[in-house]
C-alpha cells in the first residue's frame, strides 16, 4: 500500500469522497483553524489601524506615525525573513508570534507614556509578519482549500474588527 506523502493525510484525488477513518473531521478541524487564524491576524492589525488616534490620545504627534510603526516593522520582516525563515521550525514561529502579540497588547494597554505605546504598535507588527509568513507558507502542507479559508478569515477579520471597535465607540 501507497503511504500519502501529505502530512495532513488528505490525497488530491479523493477531494470530494469521506474517508472512514475520520479525514473529513481533521479536514473540517484544519480549515477551521485556518479561518482563525486568518481572522485573528488581520483583526488585530486592522484595529490598531482603527484605533490610531486613540492610541495617540493627548499627544502631538501625528496619526500617521501609527501607521508607520505598523508597516515599518511587518515590511522589513517580508523582506528579510523569507532568507532564513525556513530554518525557523513552525512551532518557534508561533511561540514567537505569541509572545509578541502579548507584549505588545499589553504594553499598549498598561503604557502610559506615547513612545511605549508606538513600541507597543511595532511589536504587534512583527507578530502580525511572522504570523502571516508562517500561515501562508503552512498552507502548502494541507489542502487546497485552506488558502481560500485563511484568505476569507482575514477579510472577515479585516472588516469585522474596525466594525466591532467603532461600534463600541458609538454605543459609549
Amino acid at each position: 500500500m501507497e503511504q500519502d506523502s501529505s502530512p495532513t493525510g488528505f490525497s488530491e484525488e479523493n477531494d470530494e469522497e469521506t474517508d472512514s477513518n475520520g479525514n473529513d473531521k481533521e479536514k473540517t478541524i484544519t480549515t477551521s483553524a485556518f479561518f482563525v487564524f486568518g481572522f485573528i491576524l488581520y483583526a488585530v492589525y486592522s484595529l490598531l489601524v482603527a484605533a490610531a488616534q486613540d492610541i495617540l490620545a493627548g499627544s502631538d504627534i501625528p496619526t500617521s506615525a501609527v501607521i508607520s510603526c505598523i508597516v515599518g516593522p511587518y515590511a522589513l520582516i517580508t523582506l528579510v525573513c523569507p532568507y532564513f525563515v525556513q530554518k525557523i521550525t513552525y512551532l518557534v514561529r508561533f511561540i514567537a508570534l505569541f509572545v509578541l502579540y502579548e507584549v505588545g497588547l499589553f504594553s499598549l494597554v498598561y503604557a502610559d507614556q506615547v513612545e511605549a505605546k508606538l513600541l507597543a504598535v511595532c511589536f504587534v507588527s512583527l507578530a502580525f509578519g511572522v504570523g502571516e509568513m508562517s500561515c501562508i507558507a503552512m498552507t502548502s502542507f494541507y489542502h487546497q482549500v485552506v488558502v481560500g479559508v485563511f484568505s476569507a478569515g482575514t477579510g472577515v477579520g479585516f472588516i469585522a474588527a474596525p466594525l466591532y471597535y467603532t461600534g463600541k465607540l458609538v454605543i459609549e
